[in-house]
């Protein structure tokens, strides 16, 4: 609302190069917070002396995220909304319960998944990640809600065959990996319908809602790290983080990144362009680990991964539209 409107006609002008910008922003911060990722875990992995328990690596990779997008968001939010810090607080009680599980919900979500960066390549990861819509219908079933339609339930065929085809005799498949993708995925889910629920109860704007759950998040994950291993055991991370603070640093400014440039994508283009952007992003992704790492994917491997692709994309398209029509009928 402070925008002159000076400003406002020139986007308007270039609005197809604005958005331009911000989509490839956006893949890559993607991009370079997933390989970024992968390669802080192996690096941990190899550097750290004394073993410290599989879960310690991925929990505190996730809590230096937290803290960094915490940091960069209350910056951001400060200096967009000229708000103060003590603004960027839970305005009630229950407003903070409310964000404290969804904080638990979010923290568990990127925990599970740098697990699984821990033990399958994250190209692999990523395209199991595609399987979110089916945890997202199941979620739904059990609500009860009217958004689960014959049509999306076919939309997910697709994109089940695909995670399979694309795990076929791929030697980095894990039961393990397959089960932490799955419960981010669930946790990914069950996030998105509280982040909005709490957004719309309580009138928060995207990035302090962000800034809000990324700090709650770094305390429960904080308060885990320390129950994991003893102090002196965990001051070889802290070390090892210090040391190779560039690659820290960009894996949690990517990490804020790609979250916030998908939310300005979106006030610039339709909530169905966005899906469908968002839904060529993974293979984008994928494709970019593939180059990086060196994984070898069969001809059945990429054409899992297209397909389970294209499946989001239509399970996108037909959400879109259901949602559409619900609109219209309420408004009727």
């Amino acid at each position: 609302g402070n925008i002159p409107e000076t400003c406002k006609s020139v986007v308007g002008e270039m609005w197809f190069l604005v958005v331009a910008v911000l989509v490839v922003a956006w893949y890559g911060s993607s991009m370079l917070c997933a390989t970024t990722s992968t390669f802080a875990l192996s690096l941990i992995l190899q550097k750290c002396s004394v073993p410290l328990g599989f879960f310690t690596y991925p929990l505190f990779l996730t809590t230096m995220q937290m803290y960094t997008a915490f940091m960069c968001a209350t910056l951001a939010s400060v200096v967009s909304h000229k708000l103060s810090v003590r603004q960027l607080l839970p305005k009630s009680l229950p407003a903070l319960l409310r964000t404290f599980s969804l904080s638990v919900v979010f923290a568990t979500g990127f925990v599970t998944l740098n697990m699984a960066y821990t033990t399958m390549s994250a190209s692999l990861a990523n395209t199991l990640r595609a399987l979110e819509p089916l945890t997202s219908l199941f979620l739904l079933w059990l609500l009860n809600s009217r958004e689960v339609t014959f049509k999306l339930l076919l939309s997910v065929l697709p994109i089940v065959c695909g995670a399979c085809m694309a795990s076929f005799g791929n030697t980095d498949f894990t039961g393990f990996g397959l089960l932490w993708c799955m419960t981010a995925n669930f946790a990914f889910s069950y996030r998105t319908m509280q982040y909005k629920a709490i957004r719309t109860e309580y009138g928060v704007d995207h990035t302090s809602l962000f800034a809000q759950t990324c700090l709650l998040s770094a305390i429960i994950l904080t308060g885990a790290l320390f129950l994991c291993a003893p102090v002196e055991k965990l001051q070889q991370l802290y070390d090892l983080m210090l040391y190779e603070d560039r690659l820290f640093l960009l894996n949690g400014v990517t990490f804020f990144l790609y979250s916030q440039l998908s939310f300005a994508t979106l006030s610039y283009i339709t909530v169905c362009t966005h899906a469908i952007l968002n839904s060529f992003r993974r293979p984008v992704v994928i494709v970019y680990d593939v180059m990086v790492f060196g994984t070898e994917l069969s001809a059945i491997n990429v054409f899992g991964v297209v397909l389970a692709c294209l499946g989001v994309t239509v399970y996108s398209f037909i959400k879109v539209q259901i949602a559409k029509q619900a609109t219209k009928v309420k408004e009727v």
